[in-house]
Parts: structure tokens; C-alpha cells; sequence
């Protein structure tokens, strides 16, 4: 009498629906791993986090959680402006939690400034990571198609260091940005790919890059006898416009964002740059913290870079994107948040994806990334160090 059909959902109600519940978990997951574990300090993965890593960090509610090492700088952006550290973050994110502080005011107005600040900043991150996650289901399935998407995006939800999605971190609004970008180009709606990617430059450096898959699509457009509309190679100069007048604004406050870099020990070819990326990769020999840590920093850096190399001749723009990407960070010599840089990385999920067709390997990487992913939650809660 009663058929039992399967209830079909459209793609894009599936892939929010995964994010919901990858989102609810992630959240309850957080607050168990803090709650039933308490790490042995210090964090001895670099020296550094040593001496920052002695106490324990405050958790008054779940939202704290969220708010870990750079997360301060965003938070202190948002509610004070810059100062001459703080320059080496982009706007952008502060800018949002700066609109979403002042949507909360009246709603929240007896909660503390500096809580209601970081709630703003996590509820950015939500919004961003689910616009990410459409934004990456729309760029797969342009270029691999429904059912690689479809699996695309769980690994994009599952690899180690899209814990940072859900964090008070810039990563979830550029991937929320870059990809929608590209899968824009894809469909060469270039002036909306250009805004994104102009956009996408306010919040992180790499956004700066998203000419390289422009440019390279829009050649190889004219190579393949397409042609499109010289006026479109206009979208080429947004993002280095936006770069530069964003630059003139930090001198013209006396703030320097190179200076900023170079505060935390990251410079741009750097003197010594051997010595001092193979002193990091010695650290490794000290303790089985910064063994492990490290190692794991190296591998994923690894995978990006391969991933970028397979890709070149399927999707070269969007590879040359990824190379550039994971470039910039090693052009610093220095292992220190490789790691989290190879997020931006989106040759890695293409790449996966087309793996995955493989049973064997998907239940295998599934199996591995979630391991990752589950460790990078715990330290995180607890403040130490992930990237």
C-alpha cells in the first residue's frame, strides 16, 4: 500500500544541510573536548609556544572556544582600530564583525563589549563557511560535476584545517569570496569574478592572486579562438588597485603592513632563509610535540603542492592559483602556519574528489582526515598551537 521512495533534496539544500550538520557537531565537539580533557602544558610544539601556553585560557562560554591566538588580533581590530602589530591582518573580516557587533547591539545589549565582539566574529565565520561550502559545490560541479562535488565538499568539511572555518579566523570569508570567484570565472561572468576577487584582496593577501586563474582563463579563452571582449581584461587591475589603495591607507596612519609581518617573524625572502627554514624543520628533533606538529605541517603542504601539480593540465588556472597560493607562505622560509595556508589551497579538493571515485581511497582519507581533524579540534579548544 505505502511505496517507500527516497526523499531526493536539490544539491544545494544537501550541501546545507551537510554544513549544518557538520556545523552542530563541530560546536558540541568543541566544547566535549575541552570539557573532558585537559592537555599537559606547556604547548612545546615550537619554542615560542612554550612560553604562551601556561595557563590555561578562559572559557567563560562556548563562543571562547572559538577565540584562539589570532583570533585576538581580529577582535582587538574590530572593537579599536590598528595599531602597528595588528597591520599585518587585513580589514576585511574586522570590518564584518564590526557590522555584525553593531546587528547584535540592540538585540544583546546588556552582554559584555568584548564577548558580544567575539560572538560577532564567530557568527561571521558560520555564515562565511556555509557560503564557502555552496561556493565549492558550485566550482566542482562546473568542473567535475554533481557527484564529485557532492563529495568534494565533505572533504572539503573534513580536512585538518577547516577547523579554522568555524573559528574567529579571516580563513571562512576569503574561501567564501575565492571560490565563488572562480566558479564565476568558470562561467566567465568576468566582471563579477573581478569584484569578488578585489573583494577577496581586502581580506587576505592571496586574494591579491586571484588574477593569476583570471588572466590564465581569459588567455587561454583567446588561445582556444573564444574571444572575449577585450574589455573584460579590465577586471585584472581590481585587485592590485584594491592592494595598493589599501597600502597608501596603512601609510597614510603610519602603519606599515610588512613591518607588521616582520614583528611576527615572517618576512618576504628573508636573509639566511635556508638556515632559518632548516633550524625549524631541526626543531622537530627536540620533542615529540614539534614532531608530530611539524611533520603534519610539511605533509599537508605536500599534498597541496601535488594536488596543484596533478590539476596543471585538467584545470591549469585554477592550479596555477594553488601554486601561487602555497608560494607566497613558503617564499617566508618558514613552517610556522603551513598548515592552515594550504586551506586557500582549492586544487586540493578538485584533486580529491577525483580520487575519491575510488572506494578504497575515500574511506581511507575519510579515516584520516577526520583523525587529523579531531586532534586540531582539541588543541585549538585548548589554546594550543594548530596554525
Amino acid at each position: 500500500m505505502f511505496e517507500n521512495r527516497p526523499i531526493t533534496l536539490s544539491p544545494r539544500l544537501a550541501i546545507i544541510l551537510l554544513w549544518l550538520g557538520w556545523w552542530l557537531i563541530l560546536n558540541v565537539f568543541q566544547v566535549m573536548a575541552f570539557a573532558r580533557v585537559d592537555l599537559n602544558r606547556p604547548d612545546t610544539s615550537y619554542a615560542w609556544t612554550a612560553r604562551r601556553t601556561q595557563d590555561t585560557p578562559p572559557a567563560s562560554n562556548p563562543v571562547k572556544l572559538h577565540v584562539r591566538w589570532d583570533s585576538g588580533f581580529y577582535v582587538s581590530i574590530a572593537l579599536y582600530g590598528y595599531d602597528g602589530t595588528s597591520a599585518a591582518f587585513f580589514p576585511l573580516y574586522p570590518l564584518a564583525m564590526r557590522v555584525v557587533n553593531g546587528l547584535l547591539n540592540p538585540l544583546l545589549p546588556d552582554l559584555n563589549t568584548l564577548d558580544r565582539m567575539e560572538l560577532a566574529g564567530f557568527i561571521v565565520s558560520s555564515l562565511a563557511s556555509l557560503i564557502a561550502a555552496l561556493g565549492m559545490y558550485e566550482l566542482l560541479m562546473l568542473v567535475l560535476g554533481a557527484d564529485d562535488a557532492r563529495r568534494g565538499v565533505f572533504y572539503f568539511l573534513i580536512y585538518p584545517p577547516a577547523i579554522f572555518l568555524l573559528q574567529v579566523y579571516s580563513e571562512p570569508l576569503f574561501l567564501s569570496l575565492a571560490t565563488w570567484c572562480l566558479a564565476f570565472m568558470v562561467r566567465r561572468r568576468w566582471w563579477v569574478a573581478g569584484v569578488l576577487a578585489g573583494i577577496a584582496t581586502l581580506d587576505r593577501a592571496t586574494g591579491v592572486l586571484l588574477v593569476i586563474p583570471l588572466f590564465s582563463t581569459w588567455l587561454l579563452d583567446w588561445y582556444h579562438s573564444r574571444r572575449p571582449a577585450w574589455h573584460t581584461l579590465g577586471i585584472l587591475i581590481i585587485p592590485p588597485v584594491v592592494w595598493r589603495m589599501y597600502f597608501a591607507w596603512l601609510h597614510a596612519n603610519g602603519l606599515s603592513a610588512v613591518k607588521g609581518q616582520a614583528a611576527f617573524g615572517r618576512s618576504f625572502l628573508p636573509g639566511r632563509p635556508l638556515a632559518l627554514f632548516v633550524g625549524e624543520l631541526g626543531y622537530v628533533l627536540n620533542n615529540p610535540q614539534a614532531t608530530v606538529h611539524i611533520t603534519l605541517d610539511i605533509l599537508l603542504t605536500l599534498i597541496a603542492l601535488i594536488a596543484c601539480v596533478y590539476m596543471l593540465r585538467r584545470q591549469p588556472a585554477i592550479a596555477l592559483f594553488g601554486l601561487a597560493t602555497m608560494m607566497l607562505p613558503l617564499l617566508t622560509f618558514r613552517v610556522v602556519g603551513l598548515n592552515r595556508y594550504t586551506l586557500a589551497c582549492i586544487p586540493i579538493f578538485l584533486a580529491l574528489a577525483s580520487f575519491g571515485r575510488s572506494r578504497l581511497f575515500d574511506r581511507l582519507w575519510t579515516v584520516a582526515s577526520l583523525l587529523v581533524f579531531g586532534l586540531y579540534i582539541l588543541l585549538f579548544s585548548h589554546a594550543f598551537w594548530v596554525g
